[in-house]
Protein backbone atom coordinates (compact mmCIF):
# COMPACT_ATOMS: atom_id res chain seq x y z
CA UNK A 1 0.00 0.00 0.00
CA UNK A 2 1.74 3.68 -1.24
CA UNK A 3 -1.05 5.38 1.70
CA UNK A 4 2.35 6.94 3.11
CA UNK A 5 4.78 8.83 1.73
CA UNK A 6 7.40 10.17 4.47
CA UNK A 7 9.05 13.60 3.28
CA UNK A 8 11.93 12.46 5.10
CA UNK A 9 11.65 9.45 2.25
CA UNK A 10 10.89 11.54 -0.71
CA UNK A 11 14.27 13.90 -0.35
CA UNK A 12 16.55 11.64 1.23
CA UNK A 13 16.20 7.99 0.03
CA UNK A 14 16.05 8.66 -2.99
CA UNK A 15 19.10 10.43 -3.42
CA UNK A 16 20.70 7.71 -0.78
CA UNK A 17 19.44 4.93 -3.29
CA UNK A 18 22.81 5.68 -5.60
CA UNK A 19 24.89 4.19 -2.81
CA UNK A 20 23.21 2.36 -0.93
CA UNK A 21 20.77 -0.59 -1.32
CA UNK A 22 17.16 -0.86 -0.82
CA UNK A 23 17.66 -3.52 2.27
CA UNK A 24 20.54 -0.78 3.52
CA UNK A 25 17.83 2.18 3.00
CA UNK A 26 15.30 0.10 4.94
CA UNK A 27 17.55 -0.70 7.66
CA UNK A 28 18.34 2.67 8.63
CA UNK A 29 14.59 3.60 8.20
CA UNK A 30 13.58 0.91 10.74
CA UNK A 31 16.70 2.05 12.98
CA UNK A 32 15.39 6.27 12.84
CA UNK A 33 11.86 4.73 13.26
CA UNK A 34 11.98 2.61 16.45
CA UNK A 35 14.53 5.49 18.07
CA UNK A 36 12.21 7.77 17.54
CA UNK A 37 9.27 5.31 18.62
CA UNK A 38 11.15 4.79 22.15
CA UNK A 39 11.31 8.63 22.99
CA UNK A 40 8.20 9.18 21.95
CA UNK A 41 6.70 6.45 23.90
CA UNK A 42 4.98 4.79 20.70
CA UNK A 43 4.52 0.95 20.31
CA UNK A 44 6.15 -1.17 18.20
CA UNK A 45 2.65 -1.55 16.38
CA UNK A 46 3.17 2.10 15.40
CA UNK A 47 6.72 1.15 13.79
CA UNK A 48 5.06 -1.52 11.69
CA UNK A 49 2.51 0.72 10.13
CA UNK A 50 5.45 2.89 9.44
CA UNK A 51 7.46 0.14 8.08
CA UNK A 52 4.71 -0.96 6.02
CA UNK A 53 3.61 2.26 4.54
CA UNK A 54 0.00 2.48 6.11
CA UNK A 55 -1.01 5.78 7.64
CA UNK A 56 -0.79 6.51 11.18
CA UNK A 57 -3.66 4.86 12.78
CA UNK A 58 -2.68 6.63 16.53
CA UNK A 59 -0.89 9.27 18.55
CA UNK A 60 2.34 7.35 18.74
CA UNK A 61 2.81 6.77 15.07
CA UNK A 62 1.93 10.14 14.09
CA UNK A 63 4.64 11.64 16.55
CA UNK A 64 7.69 8.69 15.36
CA UNK A 65 6.63 10.77 11.88
CA UNK A 66 7.17 14.03 13.90
CA UNK A 67 9.98 13.43 15.35
CA UNK A 68 11.73 11.37 11.85
CA UNK A 69 11.27 14.96 10.06
CA UNK A 70 12.43 17.11 12.94
CA UNK A 71 15.65 15.40 13.69
CA UNK A 72 16.44 16.11 9.77
CA UNK A 73 15.19 19.58 9.88
CA UNK A 74 12.74 19.19 7.78
CA UNK A 75 9.74 19.97 10.04
CA UNK A 76 10.13 23.18 12.45
CA UNK A 77 7.55 24.64 14.72
CA UNK A 78 5.21 22.44 13.06
CA UNK A 79 5.96 23.93 9.29
CA UNK A 80 7.78 22.62 6.37
CA UNK A 81 11.34 24.01 6.89
CA UNK A 82 11.51 24.87 2.84
CA UNK A 83 15.24 26.26 3.35
CA UNK A 84 15.93 23.13 5.17
CA UNK A 85 14.60 20.79 2.68
CA UNK A 86 16.32 22.56 -0.27
CA UNK A 87 19.59 22.07 1.91
CA UNK A 88 18.62 18.20 2.71
CA UNK A 89 18.07 17.72 -0.85
CA UNK A 90 20.86 19.62 -2.43
CA UNK A 91 23.03 16.83 -0.03
CA UNK A 92 21.01 13.84 -1.25
CA UNK A 93 20.62 14.82 -5.03
CA UNK A 94 24.39 15.54 -5.20
CA UNK A 95 23.53 19.39 -6.09
CA UNK A 96 21.01 18.34 -8.98
CA UNK A 97 19.36 21.44 -9.58
CA UNK A 98 15.87 19.98 -11.39
CA UNK A 99 16.01 17.84 -8.17
CA UNK A 100 16.24 20.25 -5.92
CA UNK A 101 13.88 22.27 -7.12
CA UNK A 102 10.82 19.65 -7.77
CA UNK A 103 12.13 19.17 -3.50
CA UNK A 104 11.69 23.14 -2.90
CA UNK A 105 8.08 22.40 -4.80
CA UNK A 106 7.01 20.08 -2.71
CA UNK A 107 7.96 22.09 0.33
CA UNK A 108 6.44 24.85 -1.35
CA UNK A 109 2.91 23.23 -1.83
CA UNK A 110 3.16 22.18 1.86
CA UNK A 111 4.30 25.36 3.15
CA UNK A 112 0.65 26.63 4.75
CA UNK A 113 -0.16 22.86 6.41
CA UNK A 114 0.42 23.02 10.13
CA UNK A 115 -1.42 22.07 13.02
CA UNK A 116 -0.65 22.95 16.88
CA UNK A 117 -0.44 19.56 17.69
CA UNK A 118 3.45 18.62 16.35
CA UNK A 119 2.50 14.86 15.53
CA UNK A 120 -0.82 16.04 14.11
CA UNK A 121 0.66 19.20 11.86
CA UNK A 122 3.26 16.09 10.87
CA UNK A 123 0.84 13.45 9.80
CA UNK A 124 -0.65 16.07 7.92
CA UNK A 125 2.05 17.51 6.09
CA UNK A 126 3.08 14.62 5.40
CA UNK A 127 -0.22 13.70 3.76
CA UNK A 128 0.40 16.92 1.55
CA UNK A 129 3.57 15.65 1.06
CA UNK A 130 2.47 11.82 -0.55
CA UNK A 131 0.04 13.93 -2.68
CA UNK A 132 1.71 16.57 -4.11
CA UNK A 133 4.35 13.69 -5.39
CA UNK A 134 1.55 11.49 -6.49
CA UNK A 135 0.36 14.04 -9.09
CA UNK A 136 4.24 14.88 -10.15
CA UNK A 137 4.43 10.71 -10.56
CA UNK A 138 7.54 10.72 -8.06
CA UNK A 139 8.26 7.30 -6.92
CA UNK A 140 7.47 6.54 -3.50
CA UNK A 141 9.47 4.32 -0.42
CA UNK A 142 7.69 0.93 -2.16
CA UNK A 143 9.41 1.91 -5.48
CA UNK A 144 12.91 2.51 -4.07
Amino acid sequence: MKSFIVLVVIFCAIGLSECMTKDQRVELFVKMANECAAKEGASSADVDELVVHKPASSKGGKCIRACMAENIGMIKDNHVDIDSVANVAAMAFDGNPSKIQVAKDLANECADVTDDDRCEAAAKIMECGQNAAKTRGIITFDDL
